[in-house]
């Protein structure tokens, strides 16, 4: 409800239309233009409406049909198909983090990663793995605690990556792979499962998919002094 439609009248036969009149949705989300002459007409809906509901990480929803439709009218037709349709968007998270004891999974005293660059492919063939030539969408680094989130995603198929040359991962093994199912990298020798530091995720409209999480231990440190005895 409260989304604004807008119904214009073609003037002349340049094709060019104006706006008559504005009306707002229903709490059914039903709009009615009434007493209209013969003629044509083009009715368009706001899809920045501040009335729109927005989804867990307050995005917008998105359209889903076309923003109008044209119509005429003559001899006192009724005309009751000019509707338009909105959906909730996806998103892809969540966190890298230091996995000490390389075993695949983040324990409670292993922290966050802050900083570590993060990409979002388009899987156009829809492989399950990033190929070269298909679109990066998104970059992002992690923030506080690790977390990352790409949100407003349109349904479709994508592949989320960790940058491994990123500098705070100083050269850090990857532990834990989101296609390990919570076992510790490297791949099995029967290469049944992925550890390559990226993941697929099909995204339905409205569903938000937070389990790409991504685990590197890091390099270890020997050492101490040297004395005179």
């Amino acid at each position: 409800s409260g989304v604004t439609v807008n119904l214009y009248a073609k003037i002349g036969s340049a094709g060019t239309y104006a706006l008559i009149r504005s009306a707002t949705s229903g709490s059914d989300g039903s709009s009615l233009f009434s007493a209209l002459a013969d003629g044509y007409y083009r009715v368009s809906v706001v899809t920045n409406s501040a009335s729109l509901p927005t989804d867990a990480f307050n995005e917008p929803y998105r359209l889903t049909t076309d923003i109008s439709r044209d119509f005429t009218l003559s001899g006192g037709s009724t005309n009751s198909v000019a509707n338009f349709g909105f959906t909730a968007l996806g998103a892809i998270g969540d966190k890298v983090f230091w996995d000490s004891n390389g075993n695949g999974g983040q324990d409670w005293n292993e922290p966050g990663i802050v900083g570590v660059r993060v990409l979002l492919y388009a899987d156009a063939n829809s492989n399950g793995v990033m190929d070269a030539g298909e679109t990066c969408v998104r970059t992002t680094p992690t923030g506080t605690n690790g977390y990352y989130a790409f949100t407003g995603l349109v349904a479709g198929r994508y592949v989320a990556m960790v940058d491994g040359t990123s500098a705070v991962l100083g050269g850090a093994r990857l532990t834990a792979d989101p296609e390990m199912d919570g076992l510790p990298c490297p791949i099995p020798a029967d290469g049944s499962k992925g550890c390559d530091g990226e993941t697929a995720v099909v995204i339905q409209p409205g569903v938000s998919f937070m389990g790409a999480d991504f685990g590197y231990q890091p390099k270890g440190v020997l050492g101490d002094r040297l004395w005179i005895d």
